[in-house]
């Protein structure tokens, strides 16, 4: 089994590339439609 300390590493890298990514949608369509 994963330590607990390694699936909170894995949860929190998930998270920012998720953020990442979002965020990244969001400037491009901004951008588009400006």
């Amino acid at each position: 089994m994963l330590q607990l300390s390694n699936l909170l590493i894995l949860l929190l890298l998930f998270v920012l590339l998720t953020t990442g990514l979002v965020f990244s949608l969001f400037w491009i369509i901004k951008k588009i439609k400006s």
